[in-house]
Formats: structure tokens, sequence, C-alpha cells
């Protein structure tokens, strides 16, 4: 009982001194749960809350961790996950969360990690740059250990490379704040409606800021972020994608029947991935920025570890084909580690032209171009025997590009 009255009092305190997310979090049911790892945990529909952390907490941080929860759910994160490692996809959800809860003033504890490089961005960016991180760390303790072991390297590489693995992956930390187990649940739950859900708390956001804003106690990092959940920009990561994935589809093989059904006298071709053909061109021209190659070039690599089998062109061009590679699980090499060496080898910072790219892939037998460009280019050029992706970065145009499917680098989700 005297962890509920805390819960309650915070709520009301939340009402008083940070009314947005006090209105909101009225619409989350309390409830009582011994079995979170952590103070609290949310779905859409109730704020859950064990007790014994609860007793220990003091007003301040109480509040704070009530905050983080209802950010989670305000902001989606439960449904944005889509095929993301579970665990580096938490750790990028309450980065993201504790940096907006920061700049709204609230205290953050200090065992809640705020890293300067992840401020004003997106879960899915946070996501992008973890990922990679953690790749990086693995190389190189991998890397480490080649030159180390020596004449014993197969017998001892093993367990250490598992040493390290666990180490990097220590470093993906869940915050001590909110325990995300129940709203993963929630998030494979075949029989909520997702939109409908993800539309009733917009709305919910837009009393609560009105509301808010009435009292003068709307912080401004929350009136730059409900703008976005009102008018949200485009999903870039999301539209890619769908547009890439739709090209691995999946057919049936009447030569291979299906094995588990054959043993029942039934014959049913078994199921396989068409492979995947496509090219992922840059522009390497003075205009587009490392960071964005970075981010861009991380999310293409994460589109393709959701697909079976494929075969990928890297280029890079200004005003000429600078590189041009090929690879895939069909070839044998380190694709993670070749898309790394192609980002750290590019060159360029020329003019722009986009005719080179074209030219190198007529009649290659490939499926869909993703071009990441600013645009500014006025170059004429055919539309090609397949489906381009022009991914414009942050400042660029498109006033010249007459095909194709246009995508802005430029969403923040947060």
């Amino acid at each position: 009982m005297k962890a509920k009255k805390k819960m309650e009092k915070a709520r009301v305190q939340l009402l008083l001194d940070n009314p947005f997310f006090g209105y909101l979090g009225s619409y989350l049911q309390l409830e009582e749960s011994d079995s979170l790892n952590n103070p609290i945990s949310t779905d859409h529909k109730k704020l859950y809350y064990n007790p014994d952390f609860i007793e220990g907490l003091n007003e301040t941080v109480l509040k704070t961790c009530i905050a983080h929860g209802i950010l989670h759910t305000v902001l989606g994160h439960q449904w944005r996950r889509e095929n993301r490692k579970t665990k580096t996809w938490n750790s990028a959800t309450d980065l993201a969360t504790n940096w907006l809860l920061k700049q709204s003033g609230f205290e953050i504890p200090p065992d809640s990690e705020l890293r300067p490089i992840f401020k004003d961005k997106s879960a899915e960016e946070i996501y992008s740059l973890l990922n990679l991180e953690e790749e990086r760390k693995k190389q190189k303790a991998a890397d480490k250990n080649s030159q180390k072991e020596g004449r014993e390297r197969k017998d001892e590489t093993g367990g250490e490379e598992s040493k390290s693995e666990k180490e990097n992956t220590g470093q993906l930390k869940q915050d001590s704040m909110d325990d995300h187990r129940i709203w993963e649940n929630v998030a494979v739950d075949q029989d909520l409606d997702q939109e409908e859900i993800a539309e009733e708390w917009k709305r919910r956001a837009a009393e609560s800021y009105a509301s808010a804003r009435g009292e003068g106690k709307m912080p401004e990092a929350l009136e730059r972020l409900v703008d976005e959940i009102l008018e949200p920009t485009l999903n870039w990561r999301r539209i890619l994608r769908r547009y890439i994935l739709q090209h691995a589809r999946e057919d049936y093989d009447w030569m291979r029947p299906d094995r588990r059904l054959l043993q029942y006298g039934v014959y049913y071709p078994s199921p396989h991935s068409e492979r995947l053909d496509l090219a992922v061109a840059v522009d390497t021209s003075g205009s587009i920025r490392d960071d964005d190659i970075e981010l861009f070039l991380s999310e293409v690599k994460g589109i393709l570890e959701s697909v079976d089998s494929y075969r990928a062109r890297l280029l890079a061009c200004d005003a000429k084909l600078h590189t041009d590679i090929s690879v895939g699980r069909d070839t044998g090499l380190d694709v993670e580690r070749t898309i790394d060496k192609f980002s750290e080898s590019l060159k360029g910072r020329g003019g722009t032209k986009y005719s080179p790219v074209f030219e190198a892939l007529d009649d290659e037998g490939v499926q869909i171009l993703v071009y990441l460009t600013d645009g500014r280019c006025s170059e004429e050029i055919e539309e090609p025997n397949f489906d381009v992706i022009w991914v414009i970065n942050e400042g660029g145009t498109k006033k010249h590009i007459e095909f194709g499917k246009i995508i802005k680098l430029e969403e923040k989700n947060f």
C-alpha cells in the first residue's frame, strides 16, 4: 500500500510540475507487479510498478521513471522495433528517451546512460550507431585475438571471442528505470491493432500538449517532439526497407518437396527465397556529409541482414565512378566488414554525375538501385529497366529527379 500511495503522489506531482506527462499518465492504470526487474513498466493500458523498487526511490527519481515509461508509450517504441535486435533496440529507445527527459528538466539517475553523441537523435539513428560500435569492437577484438593466439589459436579463439562478445554486449545494458519485457510481449500480440493504438496516443498527446501549453509549462524540447508526432515526416527507413524487401520474394520449388509434409504423404513444394540483386550507390560529391553516408550504409546493411540470399553492388561516384565492388551471402565474403571498408575508402568530392553508375549497371540484372545523393545534378538520365530509390540527404533537392521513388534522409522519430 505504501508503494501505491507513493506512485499516486508522484503522478499528482507530475500534473502540477510537468502537466504534459501528468495528463498522459492519467490514461495508464496503476498495477502492482513484483516480477519486474526494474521500478516500472508500461504497455498501452497500464503503468506497472514493483513495490520493492518504488519504496527505495525518492520522489524526484520516481517522477523521472514514470515519465520515462510514458514517453516509451507515446513514441510507440514497442511498435517500431521491426526486425532489429531486441537488446540493442531497447538500449537505443532508452537513450533517446533519457535525452528528451533531461532536456525537459528531469533528473536522470546516475546509472542511466547519457552520451553526447546521441543527443537529438531518434531511436532508429541511435540503434544504427550502437550496431556499428558493437561490430567494430567485435572486429577489433577478433583481430587482436588472431594476432595473439599463434599456434594455439584454434583451441583458444572460441573462448576468447565469447568473452569479447560478452563484454561488448554488456555495453548495451538496459536502463535502470523500466523493464521492457511487458511491452516486448505487447509488440508481438497479433490481436492488437497497432495503428489504432498509435492514433489514440497521438490524440492524447495533442490534448495533453494543449493543456500543458495553456498552463505555460510545456518544455521546448517536447514542443518540437509533439510537432513531430502530430505532423510526422516520412519514415525513410521504413519506406526503404519496404521497397527493398518486396523484391526479396518467396517462391516455391516443386523439385524440392517440403520434407515436413512428405512424411505424411503430402507432396508440397518447399518455399525458398529468390536472390535479391541490389545496387547501392553513394554520391561522393562535396555536399554529402560523412555522417549521412555512415547512417545510410548502416541501414542498408541492416536491411541485407534480413534477406536470405542477395548480391549487392556497392558503387561510389562523383563526376566519375571511383568504387565498384560486389558482396553477398553467396560470395563467401564478410559483408559487414566489406561495407565498413567501402565506407572508409570513399573518395571523390568533385562534381556530380549519375550516368557512370547507370552505365555500370546496364544489363547486369540489377532489380533495384538505392542512390544516396543531394540531388544537385541536372544531367539527363534515361529511365533504366530496374527500380530506383533516390535517398536525398538533408538540404538536398529533388527538382532534377524525373523517375523513381524519392525518400528524404531527415526523419526524426526519437
